[in-house]
C-alpha cells in the first residue's frame, strides 16, 4: 500500500477488493458456498499486531460489499454516532463493528444477503489486514469463527519512518511488534528485515551497522525534504536524534566527535545540544507536515522537534514558561535527574484495561531500582495479567538518563496527558519524592488528522531485550491510538 499526504489529506491507493462476478453467490440467505460467510449470521475472532500475540483494540472490522471501492481520503472517514469507538470502513461494507479491549469482535451483518466478498478486512489508522473469509466448515449455530489469525499485513509498505538516536530504539519495540525480525543473541532489531523506513539520526549503530548509505539515508534526507516527510503516516524521532539537522547535513556532528564509534553519554550530549539551534527549513517543514496530517512521535532529548515546531503542544520546564505561542530557550527543560523510576498513573481507561490484559506480557521490573541495566528480568515474555501494572493500578516507568526532558504542564485540554508520575528534576519541589508531571502527552494538530506525541521516557534502550517491559506495552498501545486518533 503506497501512502502520500497531499494538500492536507491522505491518499490510499491500490486497496481494491478484487471481487468478481463468482462470488455473487457468497453471500447469507442459504448460500452454501465455500467462500464469504456462507450459511453464517456472524462472525467472531480477534484482531492481533503483525506478530500475531497482541491484540489491536479499537480496530474496525468489515465485510467489503460486491461493488466496494477504496475511499479516496481518509478525511472522508468519519463516526456514524458520538458512541462510535472506531473509524469508518474505508470501502462500502455490509457492516462492520469495533474490536474491544482485548482485540475480539462479532460482526453480526444487517442484511448478510449483500455480504458478497470472500474478504473480511480490518484498519486501524495506517495499519490493515485482511482474510479469505470462508465460513463452511467453521460455522456453529450461525457463527462462524475465525480459523487462522488475524493480524496486521507485513507484505505491504506501512508508511512509517523511524529515525535512530543514541539512547533510545524504538525501532526494536516495533520489531517486537512484528514490523521486523529481532536478532537472536541481542533481541534487536534485525537489520535489514524491518516494515519500515529506518534515517540515521545517530548512534553508534548508525556506523556498525546501517552501513549501506543509499538504503538507510541520514535523517536530513527527511527534514530537509516536506515531499519525504509526507510518504509517511507517523515519523518516530529517537532520543539522542541529531537535532542540527540541515538539509545539507549528511551526518550527525554531535555523535561523530569520538570518532568512528561515537559514546557520548547522554549528558554530554546534552550539553552539546545547548550549543546547537534547529535549522529553520527543518521547523518549517516539521509544521507544515503535521498540519497536513502527519504524526510525530518523540522522546525524551527530542523533545525540541515537539517545542520548536508547536509551542502549544506544552510547557516544559524552564526556558521561559508560560507562552503557548512562542518557543522556549532549546534544551532548557533538560533538567531531569539519572537513575530514577516513577510509579505512573495511565490516565485513559482503554489503555490501562489493555496494558493490563491477561495477553499482555511484560517483564518485572526491580521494586527498588530503575530498569536501567539489569534491572529487569530476561525472562521472554515475562508476566501476564495484572503483574504488568502494580498492585496499586500504577505502572512502574524507567530508564531515565542524566538531564532528561522534563514537562511542566499541558497549556490546554487539547494536550491529553497519557500517563502522570511523580518525578525527581533540578528545581523539583519536593526532593525526596519528586514532583507530579506529565510523563506522555499528545495532541491534535489542525483539521487534517496531525498529531504530535512526545514521552520524557525512553521506551527501549538500557534493560535487556528479551521480552517486554511495561512502558514498551504503552509505545505498542499508542502505535495504534495515535495512527486513528491521536487522542482519546
Amino acid at each position: 500500500m503506497k501512502k502520500q499526504l497531499t494538500a492536507g489529506k491522505l491518499f490510499v491507493f491500490g486497496l481494491m477488493a478484487l471481487l468478481t462476478t463468482q462470488f455473487s453467490s457468497c453471500g447469507g440467505g442459504g448460500s452454501s458456498s465455500s467462500g464469504g460467510l456462507g450459511d453464517a449470521t456472524s462472525v467472531e475472532g480477534t484482531v492481533y499486531a503483525a506478530n500475531g500475540t497482541d491484540p489491536i483494540s479499537g480496530a474496525v472490522v468489515y465485510i467489503p460489499t460486491e461493488d466496494s471501492s477504496e475511499s479516496s481520503s481518509l478525511s472522508a472517514i468519519v463516526s456514524k454516532s458520538a458512541s462510535a469507538t472506531c473509524e469508518e470502513p474505508s470501502e462500502t461494507s455490509c457492516g462492520s463493528v469495533c474490536t474491544d479491549e482485548n482485540g475480539k469482535f462479532t460482526l453480526t451483518p444487517g442484511d448478510p444477503s449483500t455480504c458478497g466478498s470472500t474478504k473480511l478486512k480490518f484498519k486501524k489508522g495506517t495499519f490493515t489486514g485482511e482474510q479469505t473469509l470462508d465460513c463452511a466448515s467453521n460455522t456453529t449455530s450461525g457463527v462462524c469463527t475465525l480459523a487462522d489469525k488475524f493480524k496486521v499485513a507485513t507484505d505491504k509498505n506501512l508508511a512509517i519512518a523511524v529515525v535512530t538516536g543514541a539512547y533510545d530504539e524504538i525501532e526494536n519495540t516495533l520489531a517486537k511488534l512484528g514490523l521486523g525480525e529481532l536478532e537472536t543473541s541481542t533481541g534487536v532489531l534485525k537489520i535489514g528485515t524491518e516494515k519500515f523506513t529506518i534515517f540515521r539520526g545517530g548512534g553508534s549503530r548508525d556506523y556498525s551497522g546501517y552501513t549501506d548509505t543509499t538504503k538507510y539515508k541520514a535523517s536530513s534526507a527527511l527534514f530537509g525534504s516536506l515531499t519525504e516527510m509526507k510518504k509517511y503516516d507517523i515519523i518516530f524521532i529517537n532520543c539522542g536524534s541529531n537535532e542540527d539537522v540541515s538539509p545539507s547535513s549528511s551526518e550527525s556532528p554531535a555523535l561523530t566527535a569520538k570518532g568512528d564509534s561515537p559514546k557520548l553519554s547522554h549528558a554530554e550530549y546534552h550539553k552539546y545540544l545547548k550549543t546547537k539551534l534547529m535549522n529553520s527549513s527543518v521547523v518549517s517543514n516539521i509544521k507544515d507536515y503535521v498540519n497536513a496530517g502527519g504524526k510525530m512521535y518523540a522522546t525524551d532529548l527530542a523533545y525540541d522537534f515537539v517545542e520548536q515546531t508547536f509551542p502549544g503542544f506544552m510547557d516544559f520546564q524552564d526556558g521561559g514558561d508560560g507562552s503557548s505561542t512562542t518557543a522556549e530557550t532549546e534544551d532548557a527543560a533538560q533538567d531531569g535527574t539519572s537513575g530514577i523510576k516513577s510509579d505512573a498513573t495511565l490516565n485513559n481507561a482503554a489503555m490501562k484495561s489493555w496494558v493490563s490484559g491477561s495477553s499482555i506480557k511484560t517483564n518485572t521490573i526491580n521494586s527498588t531500582t530503575s530498569p536501567n541495566s539489569s534491572a529487569c528480568t530476561t525472562t521472554a515474555n515475562g508476566n501476564s495479567g495484572s503483574q504488568n501494572l502494580n498492585s496499586d493500578g500504577t505502572i512502574r516507568i524507567g530508564d531515565f538518563l542524566s538531564g532528561w526532558g522534563v514537562m511542566k504542564a499541558a497549556y490546554d485540554a487539547d494536550t491529553f496527558v497519557w500517563i502522570t508520575g511523580k518525578v525527581k528534576f533540578s528545581g523539583a519541589t519536593d526532593t525526596t519524592n519528586g514532583d507530579s508531571r506529565p510523563l506522555t502527552a499528545s495532541r491534535k494538530v489542525g483539521s487534517s488528522g496531525g498529531c504530535l506525541l512526545y514521552s520524557s521516557y525512553h521506551n527501549s534502550h538500557s534493560c535487556p531485550t528479551t521480552g517486554f517491559w511495561p512502558q514498551e506495552r504503552v509505545l505498542h498501545y499508542l502505535v495504534f491510538e495515535v495512527s486513528s486518533s491521536c487522542t482519546p
